[in-house]
């Protein structure tokens, strides 16, 4: 199984939907409630910018604890660069041997 978080996802969807995205609304409405129109946009923006910021860093960390809990993702992928590689060898041993074999 190369999906490690495959089990967590419908977890994390359903309490994200039924959980989180409540209490985050209710959140949200009391913080830019009675707001005026400049500090509101500058507070959205600010908000947007650490929601990214936050999607960046998880992505990261979960690049590199797949790596770590599932060793054979890391195999997959040296596999793939080896195979690439080979490729490449015999991509440019074939151009070589056409230029010998055209010298003769």
């Amino acid at each position: 199984m190369y999906d490690t978080w495959k089990g967590f996802r419908g977890l994390f969807k359903g309490m994200s939907t039924y959980i989180l995205l409540p209490i985050i609304s209710i959140l949200l409405a009391e913080y830019f409630k009675d707001v005026a129109w400049p500090i509101l946009i500058t507070r959205a923006i600010v908000l947007m910018l650490f929601c990214l910021s936050m999607v960046m860093m998880i992505f990261v960390f979960s690049m590199g604890i797949t790596d770590i809990l599932n060793p054979e993702i890391r195999d997959l992928r040296r596999l793939i660069r080896d195979i690439e590689d080979i490729k490449v060898f015999f991509r440019d041993g074939d151009s070589s041997l056409s230029l010998l074999k055209n010298d003769k």
